[in-house]
């Protein structure tokens, strides 16, 4: 299996949105939390399986939480993969 590095999501690649394993995606939207918009999950993996791209998260709490976050298909994407010299 290939180990996708990152993706830009988009027909235009400077103007596409960019996905990288590692980046932190998910804020805290709650007003009431003490950690309201910090950053609560990052980007675990990303996935080519069964013709979709797969966006997985981890959470940043001590749970550790891997779970899909989003998805896509049938989009223009350009895929970087991990270059091991």
């Amino acid at each position: 299996m290939l180990e996708i590095r990152k993706i830009v999501v988009g027909p235009d690649f400077k103007d596409g949105m960019a996905l990288a394993v590692g980046q932190k995606v998910v804020r805290e939207r709650d007003r009431d939390n003490p950690k309201y918009n910090e950053f609560k999950e990052k980007i675990e993996r990303i996935v080519f399986h069964e013709g979709r791209y797969e966006i997985w998260v981890i959470t940043l709490d001590g749970s550790k939480e891997v779970k899909l976050w989003k998805y896509y298909e049938n989009m223009p994407i350009a895929v970087e993969l991990y270059v091991n010299y």
